[in-house]
């Protein structure tokens, strides 16, 4: 009850009794049915009208975000059991990549003589193991996954490739200098994951008018006019809320696919199949992506499933302590978090602003929806719909029904949750070496630090995964 809150307010009691959360888990679990099914390809089939583009981000919403969203969540929210560490390593709020360059006492582990990651010499798709087979990485939830692990190692040869690209710049005084050049490729990667989570994964999630309401839009100005709403720019976020990270970041999960290409030809894998369980063991080789052109790509990667309802039978199957939809319900009910309408009604009722600017009103009232398939589950919680009172995680990935295209964003409530934290634990990190930071200065800042590597500006606008990956190889 004594974690960070975006707002004020609890649930007094549980929102659902312990036999509706089972019987939710059960309704939500299985194959998507054909009339949802219809909805993931819909944006797809009409890209010449939608002129879908990597940088409209329209459209089919790329599987590789699905978990870019898991590794954002491992950086900044805590690991609800947390395995014991000898490096005592422990979770930032801040948006600083230190689940990928860890704590002090993990540097002789993770990097070379030259300040570049220590990479495998027969295995370049996986990270550096102990004698047991431990991946000798800060944060051990980055290798629950085949796909989680290699977007790790990902961003590892991105470090190691922009020493390659910085090493001839630095002052002759400091080519020698592992620790300069190390220094100055973590400046520079960490900046371009921050610019990458707001200007392509962010804006393809969030609401739109939520999103420039907070973020601003690509542009030349000298500043982004953008205003602070309910967390304060001069503050630091010593913790995440609970509202973010027990409820709407966990929309990701409606996300996961059940079949996975890691190849352009190769056959699907299961997903089951790729989740490491007690992660001692290296990847086989059969599960290495070669090409990230199937996770990131404008035209040809394979969609994620949409945000809605439906968890696909292989996600419930993995092998955790409960089903990810009791897991879920479960949290939210520990934490006394409020249903997502109440979370609306505060906004609208002590953030009229903010509000008024991302058209936030009551008109958009959620009521159940009509596919045949969850007859059942509407049933069971038809009054949870019309009494206001359904969990914020079930509110989060139904919100985003009311959006058009369907079940490409989230809905307004659930952005503007997203868009507090994101911004906030990017501009944390800034406060650390500048106590006047504020948000407007923030992209001129991340890009001073990028440019060295780009050489054209217009490059870095229009920066996404799929370019960037391009742009490095």
């Amino acid at each position: 009850m004594n974690q960070p809150r975006l707002f004020p307010i609890y649930a007094k009691e549980p929102l659902l009794t312990e036999c509706q959360i089972k019987k939710v888990a059960e309704y939500l679990t299985g194959v998507k049915p054909k009339e949802a099914q219809k909805n993931n390809t819909k944006s797809v089939a009409k890209n010449d009208e939608l002129s879908v583009s990597s940088h409209s981000k329209l459209g089919k919403l790329d599987a590789g975000y699905t978990y870019f969203g898991q590794f954002i969540a491992h950086e900044i929210v805590p690991c609800s059991n947390p395995e014991p560490s000898e490096h005592n390593y422990t979770t930032s709020p801040e948006l600083d990549l230190k689940s990928l360059y860890g704590e002090p006492s993990q540097y002789s582990m993770l990097f070379d003589d030259e300040g570049k990651f220590r990479v495998s010499d027969t295995r370049p798709y996986d990270v550096i193991r102990d004698e047991n087979g431990r991946a000798l990485i800060p944060d051990q939830r980055n290798d629950e996954n085949a796909i989680i692990l290699q977007f790790h190692v990902l961003w590892q040869k991105i470090h190691n490739k922009i020493i390659d690209l910085i090493t001839p710049s630095i002052d002759e005084k400091c080519k020698l200098n592992s620790v300069a050049n190390h220094n100055e490729a973590r400046k520079i990667t960490t900046a371009l994951f921050q610019y990458l989570t707001i200007y392509d994964y962010a804006e393809r999630i969030l609401h739109p008018k939520v999103f420039k309401c907070y973020f601003g839009t690509i542009s030349k100005a000298p500043t982004i006019q953008t205003k602070e709403y309910i967390l304060k720019d001069n503050t630091k976020l010593n913790a995440i809320p609970v509202e973010f990270s027990h409820a709407v970041f966990r929309f990701g999960h409606s996300m996961v696919r059940g079949n996975y290409k890691l190849n352009i030809d190769s056959d699907e894998i299961k997903i089951r199949k790729l989740f490491r369980g007690n992660k001692s063991n290296n990847i086989e080789p059969e599960y290495e992506i070669k090409n990230w052109s199937v996770f990131f790509d404008e035209k040809n990667a394979q969609p994620a499933e949409d945000i809605d309802l439906f968890i696909t039978q292989d996600m419930a199957e993995i092998p955790v302590v409960k089903h990810i939809v009791q897991l879920n319900l479960k949290a939210g009910e520990k934490l006394a978090i409020p249903s997502g309408y109440w979370i609306k009604d505060w906004i609208l009722q002590n953030y009229q602003e903010l509000a008024g600017e991302c058209n936030l009103t009551k008109c958009d009232t959620l009521t159940t929806g009509n596919y045949k398939s969850l007859i059942p589950y509407y049933k069971l919680l038809n009054k949870h719909y019309k009494c206001h009172y359904l969990p914020l995680w079930l509110y989060t990935i139904e919100e985003a029904r009311l959006e058009k295209p369907i079940s490409r964003k989230l809905g307004v409530t659930t952005s503007i949750v997203i868009a507090e934290v994101l911004r906030k634990s990017i501009l944390s990190e800034q406060l650390n070496t500048n106590p006047d930071a504020s948000f407007p200065q923030l992209k001129n800042q991340i890009i001073k630090n990028v440019k060295p590597i780009f050489s054209d500006s217009s490059l870095l606008e229009a920066s996404t995964m799929a370019k960037l990956i391009q742009f490095l190889k």
